[in-house]
């Protein structure tokens, strides 16, 4: 086994320093031990031990402490980290324990370093069927992947994948190793124990090399995954736009149900959305293509929100804590300032631009969308919102352009001068120049 760890790290890694994610459980153990082995047989890697505490058992302190002595044993430090784990309003003790978990290990490894985790063959077949009482298809029937990463680009790698808990024990036992029970593991109204405690042994009395099996499918699955994903990717790149939240939905419209849907799946991930729900998806179908042209197309979901308009699709987060929280301001026109949306003004030099003194008063408007100007030389005066259905601009983005004013004068709106108060090549002339967050 030490010798097949050894292969596996030379594969995936290049030199990066290992962090271990130790638990003090039976497979954590046996991987502690194996990567201590290889330490002292002179291949020389950088490695970090590091226990986390939940707080969730009344024997979290006693385990934390045979974590720190089993380390101590092997010539190893460890280090003891405390997780605070919030049940959330939609995700179960266990998603928020290891989300936790992932945070500190990652927060707590050097930049280039790789996160080692020890699930094994067993552990695979348990999120495999898990995953299938949950309807999953080819990605989540995947499971769990040798080497995948955190959203932030970390690398998590699982190389006792292909190793069943038999071979684990039989493995401590030989080493006269000694690991924690977490009680928890037989409470069987956790879904992972009752497959574990109850389905598992019976599915097994019938077909013993059962997990072996279910890993094999798993990794056919993940196999066709990178398949589709693939796929999908080449006709996102045809969606794609200038900017990687608004995709071309005249190109969308011709693809198949399906194959839109892949082809979401694949944008939302590259944005690190969480993807929504089945029934979110049918309605993001029917909204996006079924509504009528000029419908206000808006579907939200975990903090974001998908719109349409012009035959663009545009993924945006949802307006609170996004929006301007005032209608108007008064200001210097000396200093940058901060909107409460987190865009930027300054007064810089221009060719095209108005006079200004620093006595005048410089006041900010928003939502002024009956409000005549002329940006055009050659073309008449039009309110606002004639000229913001003309460029092109989404609805939901008019409310949060700038109307700029001087003494009282509309001088500019957005990044657009209005030429009916300003001058053409004249020396001293000034705009305003408006920078997104």
């Amino acid at each position: 086994m030490n010798c097949d760890l050894k292969q596996f790290l030379d594969k995936n890694t290049k030199g990066e320093s290992l962090v271990l994610a130790y638990s003090g459980g039976l497979d954590s153990t046996v991987l502690l031990h194996m990567l201590s082995q290889l330490k002292q047989s002179g291949v020389t890697r950088e490695l970090k031990v590091i226990h986390v505490h939940h707080g969730l058992s009344r024997n979290a302190d006693r385990w934390a402490q045979h974590c720190v002595e089993t380390c101590q044993t092997l010539g190893l430090e460890c280090e003891v980290a405390y997780a605070d784990v919030e049940r959330g309003a939609r995700t179960s003790l266990e998603q928020e324990a290891r989300r936790a978990r992932y945070q500190l290990l990652d927060e707590l490894s050097d930049d280039r370093a790789v996160i080692l985790t020890a699930q094994h063959q067993d552990d695979q077949a348990e999120t495999f069927l898990l995953q299938l009482m949950r309807g999953a298809g080819p990605k989540g029937l995947s499971s769990m992947a040798a080497s995948t990463f955190l959203k932030n680009g970390r690398r998590v790698l699982r190389p006792l994948l292909k190793t069943t808990r038999m071979e684990l024990e039989r493995y401590a036992s030989d080493n006269q190793l000694t690991w924690v029970e977490d009680e928890s593991n037989e409470d069987n109204q956790f879904n992972r124990n009752f497959l574990r405690n109850r389905v598992i042994p019976l599915l097994q009395e019938r077909w013993p090399s059962m997990s072996e099996t279910i890993s094999r499918s798993a990794s056919l699955c993940e196999e066709q995954q990178m398949l589709i994903e693939s796929a999908a990717a080449e006709k996102l790149a045809l969606a794609s736009t200038n900017d990687d939240r608004i995709l071309d939905l005249r190109y969308l419209s011709s693809l198949s149900t399906q194959w839109f849907n892949q082809v979401l799946r694949v944008w939302l991930r590259r944005q690190q959305v969480e993807l929504p729900s089945e029934a979110i998806t049918q309605q993001i179908n029917r909204q996006v293509f079924d509504a009528k042209s000029d419908a206000q197309v808006c579907i939200r979901w975990s903090g974001v929100q998908l719109r349409r308009y012009s035959e663009k699709l545009y993924l945006l987060a949802n307006e609170k804590g996004n929006e301007l929280n005032h209608s108007s301001l008064i200001w210097d026109g000396v200093q940058v300032l901060t909107l409460s949306n987190g865009d930027s003004v300054k007064l810089e030099m221009a060719d095209i631009g108005f006079e200004h003194s620093t006595d005048a008063k410089v006041m900010i408007k928003f939502g002024c969308l009956s409000e005549k100007f002329k940006p055009i030389s050659n073309r008449p005066s039009k309110p606002a919102k004639q000229w913001f259905k003309e460029w092109q601009i989404p609805p939901w983005e008019r409310k949060q352009i700038p109307f700029f004013y001087i003494d009282e004068v509309l001088v500019q709106v957005g990044d657009s001068v209005n030429l009916m108060a300003c001058q053409l090549d004249k020396p001293g002339l000034y705009r305003f120049a408006v920078s997104k967050k």
